[in-house]
């Protein structure tokens, strides 16, 4: 299960940058609805709306959907949001508002929404904005990006966020707890991990953000649970459990304590561990918040097994797999979405490599055209004295060719098909297999954890488990097959008549074959698992690019569910 965040469904809530508000009473709500939100509630009710000029009476009304998300009613805010947003000129105020609803549409799964209103802040961006709401909005868009799976996006902002123009304190705390969430988001926790960690901790608690120290903490103890630190985990439950209290947040509340109870399982104290998991079901009876809830009732499932109540074991099993089934369902539309946005990103710059690719041949052709009417009078006046030459400078020529040619489509390491060859060969085959009615499948894998390989024992043994998984895909494919290397620790295996059904058991046959790898013969003793992606053309149709994305969405829910699994397609 893909680790949940704190702070990524409230990110609404929390934007840190004040906004103008000329009456004072508005300043004031602004400046406390963070650290003493009953307190700033409270003042709402005492605004006069009709002394209030009409700027300020926007942000009064800003205020109140902002206010209206604690009510747990996201549809009602968003529509209060956007009913705001048409009467608001570009400005901060505008940049927030934006802000806001971009990652309550991203929360409530609204995907199409979600890209609209980001491509809106992104466009925003390029107007004469302040330090402060350029800070926010790229807040606002790295967190809906992670949220959104769009890793490689929420990283661009999370390293905007770290520019050095931002240096107030509340920045530097921001931008390092995003970072934080973001490697804790991709289950890719650097070796310094703790030491960011409690930086970010320290500059929060410099900065007086609360919240952002308290999520810090939280990642924190995902951090020491993930590598069974369990003792150094002890020493911040207390902490945690004060600092949340004041927030009040269900959604947080249920993360916290979803953790907790996976912590309390581990530790063996089962009576613990399942009234933690059973708080988080009670507290969210409307099934709000699934990946909490898949967590709690995996927890519950494990407790009722391990005290030898197997029928209710298999009653939590039940509850798991109909959720996990419906966030499933959530997370290929999310990932549907994306991948529609990108085919289309990608025909208009695919049409525009076109026009350079051809500009680039014409011009190659003027050029060679110039040099052979060059070595055509050369060859006219010495015809004689280097017919030798020529043919020995032919031979040489085509070597070279030759040469270029395998180090243009092939691996150096691996020898297999790079990524560019391994993508015309494919588009030709797959265009005879649909005219010869073939059904074609394609699957993907990739090394689990394979940066931990190079980290702890060097890029020499690296390159060794590389090569030992290509001998293995080499021994186990059919000879039919095709196999290229996509780039890192990432290989494809393109079959020909075969079905998804009959790719998947090949590729749980290479899934085994990589787990037992012996590794003892480099010196290093480590285990090694792959995850695997399978999908065929009788769910995608013949169009590569098609079949590309839905082996890779296989391929990342089984990433996401645990890694050293192999799933399907579902079409």
């Amino acid at each position: 299960m893909k680790k949940q965040s704190i702070a990524i469904f409230f990110l609404a809530i929390f934007v840190a940058c004040p906004c103008w508000a000329g009456n004072a009473l508005l300043k004031k709500i602004d400046s406390i609805r963070l650290t003493d939100t009953e307190k700033a509630a409270a003042l709402m009710e005492q605004v006069e709306i009709s002394s209030l000029s009409e700027q300020e009476r926007f942000f009064f009304e800003y205020l109140q959907a902002y206010f209206s998300t604690f009510s747990g009613d996201l549809a009602h805010t968003l529509n209060l949001y956007s009913d705001l947003l048409p009467n608001l000129a570009p400005g901060e105020l505008k940049i927030r508002t934006l802000g806001s609803m971009l990652n309550i549409a991203t929360s409530m799964s609204k995907w199409q929404q979600s890209f609209e209103l980001g491509s809106i802040l992104e466009s925003e961006l390029q107007g004469p904005y302040s330090l402060e709401s350029k800070f926010n909005a790229y807040h606002n868009l790295a967190k809906a990006k992670l949220f959104a799976e769009q890793y490689s996006l929420a990283k661009y902002y999370v390293e905007r966020m770290l520019d050095g123009v931002f240096d107030k304190a509340s920045h530097r705390c921001i931008a390092y707890t995003t970072q934080n969430e973001f490697l804790d988001r991709i289950d890719e926790y650097p070796l310094d991990f703790e030491s960011r960690a409690n930086h970010a901790i320290s500059e929060c608690r410099a900065a007086s953000q609360s919240f952002y120290e308290i999520l810090n903490q939280h990642l924190l103890f995902r951090y020491y649970i993930s590598n069974s630190q369990l003792n150094i985990a002890d020493s911040l439950i207390v902490k945690i459990k004060h600092g949340i209290e004041q927030f009040g947040f269900v959604y947080a509340d249920s993360a916290i304590r979803s953790a907790f109870a996976e912590y309390y399982l581990l530790k063996q104290d089962l009576p613990t561990a399942r009234e933690q998991a059973l708080k988080v079901i009670d507290a969210d009876p409307n099934e709000q918040y699934a990946e909490t809830l898949i967590t709690a009732y995996t927890t519950l499932a494990e407790v009722a097994k391990r005290e030898g109540n197997f029928e209710q074991a298999y009653q939590y099993l039940n509850k798991k797999t109909e959720l996990r089934d419906s966030f499933h369902k959530q997370s290929v539309a999310k990932s549907l979405a994306i991948q529609q946005a990108k085919f289309n990103l990608a025909e208009k710059e695919s049409e525009l490599a076109l026009m350079s690719e051809r500009y680039k041949l014409a011009k190659a052709e003027s050029e060679l055209s110039v040099v052979q009417l060059r070595n055509n009078r050369l060859l006219l006046g010495l015809v004689c004295v280097l017919l030798a030459g020529l043919c020995l400078w032919s031979f040489r020529n085509r070597t070279v060719q030759q040469r270029l040619r395998v180090l243009a489509t092939t691996d150096p390491l691996t020898g297999l098909y790079n990524r560019a060859h391994f993508t015309d060969i494919a588009d030709g085959f797959l265009q005879s297999a649909k005219l010869n009615n073939q059904t074609v499948s394609l699957m993907l894998l990739d090394l689990d954890h394979f940066k931990r390989v190079n980290d702890d024992f060097g890029h020499k043994v690296g390159d060794w488990v590389l090569r030992e998984v290509v001998r293995y895909l080499h021994e186990l494919a059919p000879k039919s097959a095709t196999l290229a290397r996509m780039g890192g620790e990432e290989f494809a295996v393109l079959l020909r008549e075969t079905c998804s059904d009959e790719a998947m058991k090949l590729a749980e046959v290479c899934r085994t074959a990589v787990e037992t790898l012996e590794t003892h013969m480099t010196g290093k003793k480590f285990n090694l698992s792959a995850s695997f992606g399978v999908c065929d053309t009788n769910q995608t149709g013949y169009k590569l690019d098609t079949l590309l994305s839905a082996a890779d969405l296989a391929l990342h829910q089984s990433k996401k569910y645990g890694r050293n699994h192999v799933y399907q397609h579902a079409s």
